[in-house]
């Protein structure tokens, strides 16, 4: 998980960390909560994990990670490798490569960012972030390597202060673990309204989706990249609250109303394969990975940016300034129904 992260738990513009990107997502109701001692919060993991499949539930096996508890001791080494790394790449020599032992594929963008602002002088605060004890466990089952699991938990940092992300949204984290005993690590971390999550597939249930459930997932998957590039609305979503297309930025000299917005290119990373998808009670959830290239057009005049985005494209002042994100987007698809969206996030990135 980057250094960089902007979370944006769906409709409210509050920085998880540091950078200044856009989202969309429900407002955010903080609490404060303690940590144990490796910083890791102590809450007992409770409620739907994925249940254990039996020997001949499914073609695939076994799943990679079958309980709460399992996968909350999953998450707690991710929490401190993780952290490691923050606080090595902050320092000189800013080595990059180091991120490739906690994060893969999309993330490594936004990663690479963080870091790059780290080298440019860009002071990141002194914050650990955790995520905490699950609260839903997906785990898509699989008799080899790699194994992919998919979590809903919520976030916490130390640092200045302690709060958790909210009570009415959730981190969904997606793992990977390249090879047998190797460390997992993560892949893509998005949003979601907790109200809006669907429950673990019950015992026996194979988690993997069906084609014609994947055909329809990459189809709404490429509806929301319509969405966002052009402003075609979604078909296949019953609204799109929660991922709403990009209107602001923190991180530019323009305040509201002096610039329009123009995402000129939306796609989604990885292609098809790019799209992530399980078996849910009652249908499927997804979590989808997106390059967004943003162009953000004064009104009027010039403008610059400012904060971490500065450290990264330079403040010289321009009437057009471009940037490029990587946005992380889930909804769940119910069975004979629209897909429901729960949450959209992103962050700069560079590719």
């Amino acid at each position: 998980m980057p250094a960089s992260v902007r979370s944006v738990p769906v409709g409210v513009s509050v920085s998880r960390r540091v950078s200044g990107a856009v989202a969309c997502a429900l407002a955010l109701s903080l609490s404060v909560s303690a940590c144990g001692g490796d910083g890791d919060p102590t809450s007992t993991p409770t409620a739907h994990a994925s249940p254990r499949a039996s020997a001949t539930a499914s073609p695939y096996g076994e799943p990679a990670v079958a309980s709460a508890d399992e996968a909350f001791s999953v998450l707690r080494d991710y929490n401190r490798r993780n952290n490691a790394v923050i606080a090595k790449v902050r320092k000189p020599p800013y080595d990059f490569s180091l991120w490739k032992t906690v994060d893969a594929g999309p993330l490594l963008a936004a990663d690479r960012f963080g870091t790059k602002a780290s080298k440019n002088g860009y002071d990141l605060p002194d914050t650990r972030w955790l995520f905490g004890a699950p609260i839903r466990v997906y785990a898509l089952a699989s008799k080899t390597w790699p194994k992919d699991l998919l979590v809903a938990a919520p976030t916490h940092y130390v640092g200045r202060r302690k709060s958790w992300m909210g009570r009415e949204s959730v981190a969904l984290v997606l793992l990977r673990q390249p090879t047998s005993g190797a460390p997992w690590v993560s892949l893509a971390d998005g949003v979601a309204a907790r109200a809006r999550l669907p429950q673990a597939a019950a015992p026996g249930t194979d988690p993997a989706p069906t084609a014609e459930q994947r055909e329809q997932v990459v189809t709404l998957a490429r509806q929301l990249a319509a969405y966002w590039r052009d402003g075609t609305a979604p078909a296949g979503f019953a609204d799109t609250k929660f991922v709403d297309r990009p209107r602001t930025s923190r991180a530019t000299s323009m305040k509201s109303g002096e610039f329009r917005d123009v995402v000129h290119d939306a796609r989604i990373l990885g292609g098809e394969g790019g799209v992530h998808a399980f078996r849910v009670d009652g249908g499927v959830l997804a979590l989808v990975p997106y390059r967004l290239s943003v162009t953000w057009i004064a009104a009027s005049g010039t403008r610059h940016w400012t904060d971490m985005a500065a450290s990264v494209w330079g403040s010289g002042s321009s009437s057009r300034l471009r940037s490029t994100n990587l946005a992380v987007a889930s909804f769940y698809v119910p069975d004979g129904g629209p897909a429901q969206p729960l949450g959209y996030r992103d962050q700069y990135a560079e590719f």
